[in-house]
């Protein structure tokens, strides 16, 4: 079993994702985001359409790999 090596349940510093469109501009969704979350908090992400919610989201839960920065839960 891993043990939690920070107090942080996630941890996400200088986090950056941009999507690289062929024959497109290239669109930057996430810019310098940094959150830290400790176990049993909770958040609310607020934002327009196309603010970068669900991929932050995608990025902490592993779903998409950021363009740049670190996400850490519980400490790896």
């Amino acid at each position: 079993m891993l043990r939690p090596v920070s107090s942080d349940a996630l941890r996400a510093v200088d986090v950056r994702k941009v999507y690289h469109g062929r024959g497109s501009p290239d669109v930057e969704a996430l810019r310098g985001v940094s959150l830290a979350l400790r176990r049993g908090e909770r958040i609310a992400l607020l934002g327009r359409n196309g603010a970068g919610k669900t991929t932050f989201l995608r990025i902490a839960s592993t779903l998409l790999i950021p363009t740049s920065g670190q996400i850490e839960v519980f400490g790896h």
